[in-house]
């Protein structure tokens, strides 16, 4: 079973030294159902854009818009993939590790329309691939190690408003910058990239 976003905020309640607990972000109407209903979304969104996590890494084809406003040194400008909170890159068909030279450079930019103002990318590569990070809202796609860092950082968001004692919000702050890095290693560790062929001039070398 999955977490869910009550454990997310009963953890970082206990964090700061709150003994009262959450049964229903939704409807909880004590400060600190309010407290974290108020600052939950705003602090997932943060920290999903921390970093390229597996669960939450997406690819989408790039869709091709009519621009007026992308600069002349930009070809190509693409709309903005639904749902996506950061860009990661632009990916290379047949790599899956890309060398320098051949990465693709982009830009995320905005330009205004009828409705209003929207995010889009411009890049010089046709026929387009992007790995992104998506919006993910289902707590229950969270592995242990992302869910424990987002309790920590909730901490520090909601530690001001409820707690009265600084030194626990400030230590919230600091654990959350340890216990992403210890997340991030378990991710960069779930996978086995392909290594890159060897060259024909290296295997001539090594004869």
């Amino acid at each position: 079973m999955g977490t869910t976003r009550e454990e997310i905020c009963n953890d970082a309640l206990s964090h700061i030294q709150v003994s009262e607990t959450i049964e229903d972000v939704a409807t909880d109407s004590s400060k600190a159902g309010i407290v974290c209903r108020l600052w939950y979304s705003r602090t997932l969104s943060f920290a999903l854009e921390d970093f390229d996590w597996n669960f939450a890494r997406r690819r989408a084809t790039g869709a091709l818009i009519s621009s007026t406003q992308k600069p002349d040194y930009w070809t190509y400008a693409y709309g903005y993939p639904s749902g996506a909170l950061v860009i990661r890159g632009v990916e290379f068909p047949g790599y899956r590790t890309v060398p320098e030279e051949l990465r693709i450079r982009f830009e995320v930019a905005a330009e205004n329309g009828v409705n209003g103002d929207y995010r889009v990318i411009y890049t010089n590569q046709a026929d387009v691939i992007f790995r992104y990070t998506k919006d993910v809202t289902d707590a229950g796609m969270f592995d242990s190690h992302f869910a424990i860092a987002l309790s920590w950082l909730l901490a520090a968001h909601i530690g001001g408003p409820i707690s009265a004692k600084k030194a626990l919000v400030e230590d919230a702050n600091r654990t959350y910058q340890s216990m992403r890095v210890n997340a991030f290693a378990h991710h960069l560790g779930e996978g086995l990239e392909e290594l890159e062929p060897i060259s024909e001039t290296e295997l001539c070398r090594n004869a």
